[in-house]
């Protein structure tokens, strides 16, 4: 599935498409509808970097049992 989203929008956000993703990876994350593997994959973002975006958020990093599956 593809989401189209207009440039103007990501102005009017003042986010860049790379910015909005790494937000919807986060949000997702919290809102625990992604797992930490899939979040870092939209982010696209290591597993470090994305839990660093974590730590600097003091959002708690956790693993569940699909983590380890997916790696």
């Amino acid at each position: 599935m593809n989401v189209a989203i207009s440039e103007k929008t990501l102005q009017s956000m003042q986010l860049t498409e790379k910015q909005l993703k790494r937000e919807l990876a986060v949000l997702l994350y919290s809102m625990e509808k992604m797992t930490l593997m899939q979040a870092c994959e939209l982010a696209e973002l290591s597993n470090a970097q994305f839990e660093e975006i974590l730590v600097s958020r003091n959002m708690l990093v956790y693993y569940d049992v699909k983590d380890f599956d997916e790696f």
